[in-house]
């Protein structure tokens, strides 16, 4: 941790013991497979990379940073993921210079630099729900002298598969394509406490003479929750990058939350264009009709046996479906959706009291409106 003024530590020593009361307890001795454990909720299947044999990975458990909400995880780093000095809140600066090499992707992005100390995590996976989320948080020593500078360090999170163009960023701020990093998540260029002018500061955390976490890392972006569309059961490519920039000082970091890698709960089926909540209620009139939709798949099957994607459904009943895809074993379920009779369809008497017309014979019901 950099800072703009002198430090005073002073010790105290009671009963010959000491204790930490906030810290990353970090497994740097861990598999590429206890790592993608790690990493994968419910309903996402990752087919394992190779083994990971080098420093930059590890497993975290936060104890007492309530700044990083995260109780477990995955740490990546451009530098080795040590304990002592990942949690030193003293030290002028955490940067250890690795000597690996970096990535062309990413050394197509920030050309004509190059990147050094280049680590990733990268996977197949399959999803069992049409949306899927990451979550993370970036951190790194750079803040906040390398804001807006070209020689910045970089992460990106990159996905390949059926609707997405190869190695499109899915790191992102929400709501805009903007990446993700030191130059678009800042509070202005300090070589100390950040003092503006802010660019999407909301989402970020200065540590420089703040004390606002208790690790070394001079700045932190706040959580993260990366959501993007996919296509149920169909196999996915992911890497997730992390990489120094012009030279390899200073280390940066990703902290990806413990099983945060998820779908966004079951498939949804649509009612007239419009999706329902799961086990939602919904109304049919006596002669009227209804729309299910699901989305794009493999092959689908409703309750009631038919094999397209939209149906039309004229009684009332329980409806669910799935969505599978045999070459990938991969099973995808909608929860119940429940269809209730309602009332019938009444034709209406229409009466005139000057400029106004009203309908007196009309019982009101749920699932009928007139128009």
């Amino acid at each position: 941790m950099k800072s703009n003024f002198n430090l005073l530590v002073t010790l105290f020593l009671l009963c010959n013991s000491y204790s930490y009361s906030q810290f990353l307890n970090i497994n740097d001795n861990v598999t590429s497979t206890a790592l993608m454990q790690n990493l994968q909720g419910p309903g996402i299947q990752i087919i394992y990379p190779a083994p990971i044999v080098m420093d930059g990975f590890g497993l975290f458990i936060n104890n007492g940073i309530t700044q990083i909400p995260y109780a477990n995880g995955v740490i990546i780093s451009t530098g080795p993921v040590d304990e002592n000095e990942i949690n030193d809140t003293a030290a002028f600066t955490n940067s250890t210079i690795l000597g690996m090499p970096g990535d062309v992707t990413l050394n197509n992005i920030i050309s004509p630099f190059l990147t050094y100390d280049h680590h990733f995590l990268e996977f197949d996976f399959i999803s069992t729900s049409d949306t899927v989320l990451l979550e993370a948080i970036f951190a790194t020593e750079e803040y906040n002298e390398k804001v807006n500078q070209q020689t910045a360090d970089i992460f990106r999170i990159f996905i390949s598969g059926p609707g997405f163009a190869p190695n499109t960023v899915i790191s992102t701020i929400p709501g805009t394509q903007i990446p993700v990093g030191i130059n678009t998540v800042n509070n202005g260029q300090s070589a100390g406490t950040s003092t503006g002018p802010c660019l999407n500061c909301n989402y970020f955390i200065d540590n420089v003479g703040t004390g606002a976490v208790d690790l070394g890392y001079d700045g932190y972006t706040s959580p993260f929750t990366f959501k993007f569309p996919v296509t149920v059961c169909e196999t996915y490519h992911m890497k997730i990058s992390i990489a120094d920039v012009f030279d390899g000082h200073y280390d940066s970091a990703l902290l990806l939350k413990g099983n945060g890698f998820r779908p966004l709960g079951q498939i949804q089926i649509l009612v007239n264009n419009v999706p329902a909540a799961p086990n939602d209620t919904v109304y049919i009139c006596q002669g009227g009709s209804l729309t299910l939709s699901l989305p794009p798949g493999n092959f689908h099957s409703w309750v009631t046996g038919d094999s397209s994607q939209t149906i039309t459904i004229t009684q009332p009943g329980i409806y669910n479906a799935v969505i599978f895809n045999p070459t990938t074993s991969c099973f995808a379920f909608t929860s119940n959706l429940v269809v209730i009779a309602q009332g019938t369809i009444q034709t209406p008497v229409i009466l005139q009291n000057g400029n106004i017309l009203y309908a007196p014979n009309i019982i009101p019901a749920p699932g009928i409106t007139y128009q």
